[in-house]
């Protein structure tokens, strides 16, 4: 929470951008604070209502302008759509489909707890992971793998096909794929965290707890 006041001794060193040997957190807070002041007309537009609020508690918040546009989604290209062919084709006819959806796979989008999930799953639900993966997962025969895919007709059928889209990542400031599958008339579970309980209406998911997963499997039941 160093952003709220002024950045230093950063705990986060190491990680996204790394850098190994200098920590210039405490600099980079004060270029980006003078910078950002001296926008007479500032205006802030977060992705979320969430992500907004943090941007009020930040060096942006005496911005000018500060307010909530949702990510887009074209209901003209996602909306529900036969996949009965698609579900054959992967001889998912009979299998209550648990959909995953992510760039690539990491602990911050869940992937662990997916792993740790289908262990517990009854033999008529399947985990379809969709997204870039370092780890082999061949050994969880309950979990079909399919690497990215930039085809929007594809990812289309797989919301679609799904009986639920699962969002087990803990940090998004508006994740697209979720907003994407409740657009295909797919119904979401997402963790309770940052901008995720935003995203589900009443009557189209639920929002579980971090660490309950007999609330998570009763959710999906």
């Amino acid at each position: 929470y160093k952003w709220k006041e002024e950045c230093n001794y950063c705990p986060k060193i190491h990680k996204d951008n790394p850098s190994w040997f200098f920590d210039k957190s405490k600099k980079m807070y004060q270029d980006k604070k003078n910078l950002f002041g001296q926008i007479k007309h500032l205006a802030v537009v977060g992705v979320s209502d969430w992500i907004t609020g943090e941007a009020k508690q930040s060096l942006l918040k005496n911005a000018q302008i500060i307010t909530r546009i949702y990510n887009w989604v074209d209901f003209d290209v996602f909306k529900p759509i036969p996949a009965e062919d698609l579900r054959r084709s992967m001889k998912l006819e009979d299998k209550f489909v648990i959909l995953g959806v992510a760039s690539f796979w990491t602990a911050d989008k869940g992937l662990y707890q997916f792993l740790e999930l289908s262990k517990e799953l009854p033999k008529d639900m399947v985990i379809v992971l969709i997204g870039n993966l370092k780890e082999n997962i061949s050994s969880y025969k309950n979990i079909i793998h399919i690497k990215e895919t930039h085809d929007i007709t594809s990812m289309v059928q797989f919301y679609s096909m799904a009986d639920v889209f699962l969002n087990l990542s803990m940090e998004e400031a508006c994740g697209r794929a979720p907003i994407e599958a409740l657009a295909c008339g797919t119904p979401v579970i997402a963790m309770n965290s940052t901008s995720n309980p935003e995203q589900i209406g009443e009557n189209c998911g639920y929002v579980v707890e971090k660490n309950d997963r007999k609330d998570l499997i009763g959710r999906i039941n």
